[in-house]
Formats: structure tokens, sequence, C-alpha cells
């Protein structure tokens, strides 16, 4: 008898996750293909000569009900795909972005944290107590301004 695998039950059937990862690599390929050739001038032009072709048949159909509900219901149906695919765009370019930034700071925090122990500051981590944290935290905040008090008249 062959030794599961991770990703099987010990029934021999795939396991949730292991579905689940391959309906999201599916999606994941399919709205990065779609979005490229949806991102092109010719998706434009196309969608362009079906509205032109639309309403030029209007009149072939009598502008009746059914010839309105054809394109309502199509550009509904696009509309509604074509949110998941955008938001999926955004989610990709913000990580994308984030990536970048996160290399771009990395730097910047390391001179910073060289900074702190160069004035004598402990970095803060688990091996640090409250005391220390306290002790820092008091070395950091500038003395408060006393409140003078209003006489009354």
């Amino acid at each position: 008898m062959p030794a599961n695998t991770p990703n099987e039950k010990s029934s021999g059937e795939p396991d949730e996750r292991d579905v689940f990862c391959k309906v999201q690599d599916a999606f994941r390929l399919f709205a990065r293909n779609t979005s490229a050739v949806l991102g092109t001038a010719w998706s434009f032009v196309i969608a362009l000569l079906t509205i032109i072709i639309w309403a030029g048949t209007g009149h072939i159909f009598g502008y009746s009900d059914t010839w309105q509900l054809i394109i309502n219901t199509g550009t509904t149906i696009v509309t509604f795909l074509m949110v998941f695919l955008i938001q999926n765009t955004q989610n990709r370019d913000s990580k994308a972005v984030h990536i970048k930034l996160d290399e771009l700071i990395a730097p910047l925090v390391e001179q910073a944290i060289n900074w702190w122990i160069w004035r004598g500051f402990p970095i803060m981590n688990c091996n640090n107590s409250k005391r220390n944290l306290s002790a820092s935290a008091k070395r950091l905040t500038p003395p408060t301004p006393r409140r003078r008090k209003l006489r009354r008249r």
C-alpha cells in the first residue's frame, strides 16, 4: 500500500486545500492572461464594434424590449466578471509596489538601527525586559511642560 502524500487524505482523495490551491492557481493564470488581452486597444475596438452593430440592428428588431435586454444582460455579465479581474490585477500591482518599497526602505531601517545602537539605545527583541523598555522610553520622551495654574479673580 503506497504512503499517502501530505495533500491526500487516508481515503486517497485530494485534500480540500489542494483543490483550493489548484482553483486559485487556475484563476491567477486566467486573470493574468485575460488582463493582458483585455488591456489592449484591440479589445476596446471589438467592444466598440459590438455596440455599433447592436445599435445598427435596432431598427431591424423594432427597438424591442428583447433587443434592449440583450445589451443590458451582456454588459451586466461582463461588468460583474471584470470587477474580479480588475481587483486581482490591483492586488498583484499592490504586492509588487510593496515589495519594491520594502527593498528601498530596508537599507534605511538598517541605518536607523545602527544609529540607535551607536547612541546606546537597546534594540527591542524577545530578550529585553519591560524595565529596559521603560528606561528607553524615559530617555526618548521629552519632559512634559508644566502647566501654569490660572488664578481666579
